[in-house]
Order: C-alpha cells, then sequence, then structure tokens
C-alpha cells in the first residue's frame, strides 16, 4: 500500500521505498553526430586516417561522464585475382583505439579464382568510453587494407557516427 503524498511531475518519480526523488545519473546530457557521403579508399596496409569529413568533436560536461559512441559505415571489398582484407576502428585524439579487438576482422573478401568479386557491407560498432576529461575529444574513423581495394562510402553509402554524453 502507497502512502506518500505528492504528485509526480517531470523532476520527480515515487521510489519504491514509498518516497519522492529526483532522478540521478545516467541521463543523457548532450548529442553530437555527423553524416558524411565522402568516397574514400584505403591503400595502405598500415593504419590511415580517413580525414577530417569522418571526425566528430565533443566536449564533456564532466570528467565523470561517459560518451557512448554509435558509429555505422558502408564499405566495398575486392578487387580481381586475389583475397583482400580491410578493417576500420575509431579512435579518441588519434590515440586510443575505441573499437573492441577483433570488432573489424569480419571486413573480408576472398576472390577464388580471379573473378573480380567484390564484396559491399556495412560495419557498424558500438562502444563506452570514459574519457575522464572536459576537455573536446575528437573521434575520428581510421581505415586499413591489404591488397587489391578497400573502399568505404562507395556507391553511395554513408557513415553516421553519433556521440552522447552519459552524465554519471
Amino acid at each position: 500500500m502507497l502512502s506518500a503524498t505528492g504528485t509526480a511531475d517531470g523532476t520527480t518519480f515515487l521510489r519504491g521505498d514509498n518516497a519522492w526523488a529526483a532522478p540521478s545519473g545516467g541521463k543523457v546530457l548532450q548529442v553530437v553526430g555527423i553524416e558524411t557521403d565522402t568516397s574514400v579508399n584505403f591503400a595502405s596496409s598500415s593504419w590511415t586516417d580517413a580525414g577530417t569529413d569522418f571526425d566528430l568533436v565533443i566536449t564533456p560536461s564532466a570528467t565523470s561522464s561517459k560518451i557512448f559512441l554509435v558509429a555505422t559505415v558502408g564499405y566495398r571489398i575486392g578487387d580481381s585475382g586475389a583475397s583482400h582484407t580491410g578493417g576500420l576502428k575509431l579512435m579518441r585524439d588519434d590515440t586510443v583505439s575505441m573499437t573492441p579487438a577483433g570488432a573489424y576482422a569480419n571486413l573480408r573478401n576472398y576472390d577464388y579464382g580471379g573473378s573480380g568479386v567484390m564484396w559491399q557491407g556495412q560495419w557498424s560498432v558500438n562502444w563506452l568510453d570514459s574519457p575522464a576529461t572536459i576537455s573536446a575529444i575528437t573521434y575520428s574513423l581510421y581505415g586499413v587494407e591489404t591488397g587489391g581495394e578497400f573502399l568505404i562510402n562507395d556507391d553511395a553509402d554513408i557513415t553516421s557516427i553519433i556521440a552522447m554524453e552519459i552524465g554519471a
């Protein structure tokens, strides 16, 4: 039996212990996103920055905030006569990887017999970052290829990257 008095509103809720309280923690404080249809052909076996069109900048409001990242990238792998592998990852300030180990390992095209088969797909990743800063952070997309072609945003694809600041 509930015995609390008062009225729920946009700032309070009735807790399980029959008391009114204001919610705390877990609030989305800001959302920043980018979309681009810029096409990039990664032609290096070393990780390469996709360029400023794929950079997202967010400035957390507290050092205790988390940043939830969601990225989706259309890609194409292929060329005749060989097997090809491409990789994608998000980086924080060009130094810290925001992609779980192996998340990019599935971007492969095996071309048996030199028929020029290409593989198109969509790479998606979600990542919860704990940057512990109130300085501006830049999240960037990086790619790598091993032989043949590895392109993003080919054939009218669009890349989107979204960062949500979550309050502690």
